[in-house]
C-alpha cells in the first residue's frame, strides 16, 4: 500500500473494475495497480447494496469504481500525500455508460439527481476532485476470455477477466457478513437519500 501510495503522484494508477448481478444481488471487484511497477496491486471484492428493483450492472460497476477511489483518497490522507499536483489516474471497465458518467461534468436539473445511480456518480465525481485526479476511462470489451485464450489478451482484458471472476465468485459464496444489503447506503456528498 505504502508504494501505491507513493506513486500515486509520481506515476500512472489504473483502477480496473467489474462486477456481477444474479438473482437481484450484486458484487464488484477491483484491483488497483501501480503502472510503473505491475506485479504491485491491491485487489477487493465486495457487495453491492442496492434496492434489488433498481439493482442494474450499471450500479454495480459504479460502486467498484468508487470504493477503488475512495480507497485511493484513504491511501493518500494516511500518507499525507495532498502535494496540489494532479493524480494521473487511468479508470478501465467494461461498461460504457458508467466510464461516459465518469468522464462527463456532472449534469444540471432534478431529473438527472433522481436516477437511481445519482449517489454513486455524484460521491464519483466528488472523490476524483478530491483526489484531485487527473483521470483517463478507458473501454474493455468483456467477457474476452469465451473467444480467446486469456495469456493472449492485452493486460487491460486480463484484468477485468480476473475482476469479473472475482465478483462471481463472491456472489456465489459471500464471506460470512457481506451479502449485499437491499437498500444503498447514505452516500455523504449525496446530501439526501430517497427509499
Amino acid at each position: 500500500i505504502a508504494l501505491i501510495g507513493h506513486h500515486l503522484y509520481t506515476g500512472r494508477i489504473k483502477i480496473v473494475s467489474d462486477a456481477a448481478v444474479r438473482r437481484k444481488m450484486g458484487s464488484h471487484a477491483y484491483v488497483i495497480i501501480d503502472t510503473q511497477y505491475p506485479t504491485r496491486s491491491i485487489k477487493s471484492t465486495g457487495p453491492v447494496d442496492a434496492d434489488p428493483v433498481t439493482l442494474s450492472s450499471y450500479r454495480a460497476e459504479l460502486s467498484g469504481i468508487l470504493g477503488a477511489i475512495i480507497l485511493l483518497e484513504l491511501i493518500a490522507d494516511y500518507f499525507t500525500l495532498r502535494h496540489g499536483d494532479p493524480i494521473p489516474l487511468t479508470i478501465v471497465c467494461d461498461n460504457v455508460s458508467a466510464l461516459e458518467r465518469i468522464d462527463q461534468p456532472l449534469a444540471r436539473g432534478i431529473r438527472y439527481r433522481l436516477i437511481p445511480e445519482f449517489d454513486l456518480i455524484n460521491e464519483i465525481h466528488a472523490t476524483l476532485i478530491r483526489l484531485n485526479a487527473d483521470t483517463d476511462v478507458v473501454h474493455v470489451k468483456g467477457h474476452q476470455d469465451n473467444a480467446a485464450d486469456v495469456a493472449n489478451l492485452p493486460e487491460n482484458a486480463r484484468l477485468n477477466i480476473d475482476c469479473d471472476h472475482r465478483a462471481g465468485a463472491f456472489l456465489s459464496d459471500p464471506p460470512m457478513g457481506m451479502n449485499p444489503r437491499s437498500s444503498a447506503p447514505f452516500i455523504p456528498s449525496s446530501r439526501v437519500a430517497l427509499s
